[in-house]
């Protein structure tokens, strides 16, 4: 169950600096010069902090916390501790977005009418 959550814990932020470093060789090219980019590697890498830290602290609660059986009385003898263990870093995920917030939302100007697109040329 170790190695499970090891992996989960390091995979998914190495996934994401992957992308990013992806996005950002794909920005630097000259065939995507000009091109729309799909992906920023800033948000991405941004992601990819946030993932880590909350890697880092899943770890945290899950060495100091759970392994030493502080918890043991919340979750009583029904449910299993490696079942607690692997919903530690989606509930820590979940925390840290609801805490952080998300980005801010892009404007969409309103759009010309079809009609006027055409009077101004």
């Amino acid at each position: 169950m170790d190695y499970v959550l090891i992996a989960m814990w390091v995979l998914v932020p190495v996934a994401f600096f992957l992308m990013a470093l992806w996005s950002w060789l794909e920005q630097s090219t000259q065939v995507r010069k000009g091109k729309k980019r799909s992906e920023e590697p800033q948000d991405l890498t941004k992601q990819a902090i946030f993932l880590s830290i909350c890697s880092i602290i899943a770890w945290g609660v899950d060495a100091l916390i759970i392994q030493s059986g502080s918890v043991d009385f919340l979750f009583g003898e029904w449910t299993p501790k490696p079942m607690v263990r692997f919903f530690v870093y989606p509930l820590i995920l979940y925390i840290g977005a609801v805490t952080v917030g998300q980005t801010k939302r892009p404007s969409i100007d309103k759009l010309p009418r079809p009609s006027e697109k055409y009077r101004n040329k």
